[in-house]
Parts: C-alpha cells; sequence; structure tokens
C-alpha cells in the first residue's frame, strides 16, 4: 500500500476528511475493489488494535492498585527513614548555595560571559550564505499542485457531452412522454432539465442504462462530476447499455478531474482495447501524457 493511500484510509476511518474527499474515496471504491479491499482491512486491523490496547490498560491499571495495596499494608513503618533522607538532601543543598556564591565562583564568572560576547561578535561578523535560487528545488506539494492542475485543464478541453445519431430524439412537439422530453432537452444541450426529468420517470425507466448515459453527462455537464461518475462506473458493471463502450471515455476523465490518475490511466486502456470508439485519439494522447 503506497503511504498516501494509508494517509488517506486512516483519516476515512478517522472521520477527518472534507464531504468532498470522502466523495473521492467513495468513487474510488466503487472503480478499484483492491482499494475497497485494503480499507476493510485496515479498518479490522484498527479494531484489534483497539480491543489490544484497552486489554494492555486495564492490566496496568489492575498492577497499580496491587502496589498501592502493598504500600498502605506496610503503614508507617518507612516514616524514619524518610525523615533521614530528607534531612541529607536539605544538607548537601545548603553546602552547594555556599560554594555557589564563594569568592572563586564569583570571580570565574565574568571571563565566562566575555568569552560567549566574543564568540556573539564573531558570528555576526561573518558574513550569511544564500542558497543560489537555481538550487532551490520544487517541493512534492509544488508539484502535485501542478499535476492537479493539469488534470483540471485534460478535462476542460476534452469533455463534451457525448452527442451522435444515437442520442437524436425522434420525436418533438407539445404531447411527449417523459423519455421523449428528457431526449429533446438533452439534444438542445439543457442539461438542468434533463436531471429534473429523469427525476421524474418511473422506478423501472430509471433502471435503463441508456437514459442513465444521458444523465451521467447531463451531471457532468452541470459539474456534477463526481455523482456522474458512480452512475458510469454502473454502467460499466451492468454491461447492459450501447454506451458501455463510451462510458469508460467518460469516466477515465472524471477520473482525472478527481486527480485519480491511475484509475483514470485504466479507463482509457479499456477504452482503447475496443474495436470503435468515438474518442480514440484524444484517448491516446491523453495516456501518453499521463503516463
Amino acid at each position: 500500500m503506497e503511504e498516501r493511500d494509508q494517509i488517506l484510509i486512516e483519516r476515512y476511518l478517522s472521520g477527518d476528511l472534507t464531504e468532498a474527499e470522502r466523495n473521492d474515496i467513495e468513487l474510488r471504491r466503487l472503480g478499484d475493489p483492491l482499494f475497497s479491499q485494503q480499507i476493510a482491512e485496515y479498518e479490522m486491523a484498527k479494531e484489534a488494535l483497539k480491543a489490544y490496547q484497552r486489554d494492555e490498560l486495564k492490566k496496568r491499571f489492575q498492577r497499580r492498585d496491587e502496589v498501592l495495596d502493598k504500600k498502605t499494608d506496610r503503614g508507617s513503618s518507612g516514616g524514619s527513614v524518610i525523615w533521614y533522607i530528607l534531612f541529607g538532601v536539605l544538607l548537601v543543598g545548603l553546602i552547594s548555595w555556599k560554594l555557589w556564591l564563594s569568592p572563586d565562583k564569583q570571580t570565574n564568572e565574568p571571563p565566562a560571559i566575555e568569552q560567549q560576547q566574543d564568540n556573539q561578535e564573531l558570528q555576526d561578523s561573518m558574513p550569511m550564505q544564500e542558497t543560489p535560487k537555481d538550487e532551490i528545488e520544487e517541493s512534492p506539494q509544488d508539484n502535485n499542485r501542478q499535476n492537479e492542475k493539469r488534470y483540471q485543464e485534460i478535462f476542460a478541453e476534452n469533455f463534451e457531452p457525448y452527442r451522435d445519431d444515437l442520442v437524436e430524439p425522434t420525436s418533438r412537439g407539445d404531447d411527449l412522454s417523459a423519455i421523449e422530453r428528457m431526449e429533446v432537452a438533452y439534444w438542445n444541450e439543457e442539461y438542468d432539465d434533463v436531471i429534473k426529468i429523469y427525476e421524474e420517470l418511473s422506478p423501472a425507466m430509471k433502471q435503463n442504462d441508456n437514459l442513465r448515459f444521458m444523465q451521467a453527462n447531463a451531471m457532468m455537464a452541470a459539474g456534477r462530476v463526481k455523482q456522474g461518475a458512480i452512475i458510469l462506473s454502473e454502467i460499466i458493471r451492468n454491461g447492459r447499455s450501447k454506451f458501455v463502450g463510451e462510458a469508460h471515455w467518460y469516466l477515465a476523465l472524471a477520473y482525472l478531474k478527481s486527480d485519480d490518475v491511475e484509475n483514470g490511466r485504466k479507463q482509457l486502456e479499456a477504452y482503447l482495447r475496443l474495436n470503435e470508439t468515438k474518442h480514440r485519439t484524444q484517448a491516446e494522447k491523453i495516456l501518453k501524457e499521463v503516463n
């Protein structure tokens, strides 16, 4: 497991992630069974560690109580010994105090102070060396920010809602069904209306993966990329839609926008293994860049 994944999992299980970060984790779990398994195993290990720590703490309290009970049973038999120890400590303290204030000690102090001042003056007189600007390296955080910005640009440059004869509406007019109104709104690029009309469909029609593909595209166009990506993952897993191949392309873009390069690369590779693809040239170019 990579260190970055371990930190994410720890924050995820501790409830320290923001809502956006938690959505990223949930999205990744859908597309990456190995990552989901790692989270489950990490959670089990964490719970086992907590149980072990509770047992250890309980044992320590028991041992402490046993020691305290033994001391209580002995009573005050060691009282005289304690007085002798206190008297000895006080005597040593008085002797040390007198030695500290002796003339020899006072005479030796000024030279030490002068030596410290000389050392400080020597340090102040030495010129400070600056690190040449060309030797300053960018931090990993700077590189990560640059990469994340580039992935956002890749999404912006390549995302366009799917459009061809397969989604062109077959009916137009006033007396249309909900599905027909959804198709017309999609063709007219009225993506907020597409999302609203989809919610009016019957539960059975909402399971139609062809309509769900249009819904996912509309969500991504409306800025709801993570929700659209979840739908695309389910469409690919079901394998029933005529748009399964193109779902790989749009899911790859969604992963890249979320800075999940590894899963984005996997979706691009799966897309390029297909025979007929609409965005092959773009996919090949992006894959070279992220590899």
